[in-house]
């Protein structure tokens, strides 16, 4: 039968059954709306060869499975010295029309897992079994492979079951993705949207009153043209490879004053650093700033050398 629809009055009319829909168009149906998989629960605990399983549903070819209580396994010994590696499985038998949860065995040394049974025939009287943990088995017991529950736990939506692009930033609650939630390396700098990261400020006021940096110290500066000079120390945190150092500069330039600015950045590592143009400034308020970039992603300690050149309006 090429087309079926689900569900009529089980009359004999149509697509509805007289007596009511057979087992193996229930399970299609149950299939559609949950994939195979865990629904929730199902988490596995060890001590020694024992081994726990927590009330929990799942899901097998579309047949519900459920269990209310916690139920207990117990790991064969694979004898002294040696290893054994265990799948814990909820094994689905058409013919005895159950699932249960039991322990599949591997070889003993073999260094690998036993192959899940997924038989094409299980609507009919086939074997179909999920994997819900490892474990792997010494003489002196059993630990657990990966965590617990290791199967994906599916629910009403599984990744599976989640277009391209159907995320979008304004789905994403603010605050919803932590540092915690983003594994080591995941998000590398082609993953970066141009203006997406604002690199950190750091701020160093100068107030020098019409006096340019003489190398040790502030000295009077009576001439047309005005210079502010000085050195400060920034250091930039682990991974960080860009920073924006702002200069305020007090009384030193009139507002209006035609004003040219210079940094570079002195480094004691093997850092390539550098100094872009000044990325803003505000001639009102007379702070300046530069970003400074770097490649490295260590942390470290850099001076800075500014210079501030200016002719009064």
């Amino acid at each position: 039968m090429a087309e079926r629809s689900y569900l009529w009055p089980t009359t004999g009319t149509g697509d509805g059954p007289s007596g009511g829909y057979p087992y193996t168009q229930v399970a299609e149906m149950m299939e559609a709306f949950y994939p195979t998989g865990v629904l929730w629960g199902l988490g596995v605990t060890v001590s020694g060869f024992n081994v726990t399983v927590s009330p929990g549903k799942a899901i097998v070819q579309g047949v519900l499975y459920t269990n209310d209580a916690p139920l207990g396994l117990t790991a064969a010994n694979p004898g002294s010295g040696n290893t054994r590696r265990d799948l814990v499985v909820l094994r689905g038998n058409a013919s005895t029309r159950t699932i249960r949860l039991a322990i599949k065995q591997g070889a003993v040394n073999s260094g690998t897992y036993p192959t899940l049974q997924q038989d094409a025939t299980f609507s009919a009287s086939g074997i179909f079994e999920i994997q819900i943990a490892r474990l792997v088995v010494t003489s002196a017991g059993a630990t657990l492979d990966g965590g617990a529950t290791i199967t994906t736990p599916r629910g009403i939506v599984g990744t599976a079951q989640i277009a391209d692009g159907a995320i979008t930033t304004p789905k994403i609650a603010d605050g919803a993705v932590v540092t915690a939630d983003l594994a080591d390396g995941a998000v590398t700098t082609p993953k970066i949207a141009d203006g997406a990261v604002t690199p950190q400020k750091t701020s160093f006021i100068v107030t020098t009153a019409d006096r340019r940096w003489g190398g040790s110290g502030w000295i009077a500066d009576t001439a047309p043209i005005r210079i502010a000079r000085g050195q400060a120390t920034f250091t930039m945190a682990d991974g960080q490879t860009a920073t924006i150092v702002q200069i305020g500069v007090s009384g030193l330039f009139p507002l209006g004053a035609l004003l040219y600015a210079y940094a570079q950045v002195y480094t004691p590592s093997s850092d390539f650093v550098w100094v872009s143009d000044h990325s803003w400034f505000d001639i009102h308020n007379m702070i300046y700033g530069f970003t400074v970039r770097r490649t490295a992603t260590s942390a470290n300690a850099y001076n800075l050398a500014f210079m501030l050149i200016g002719r009064a309006a």
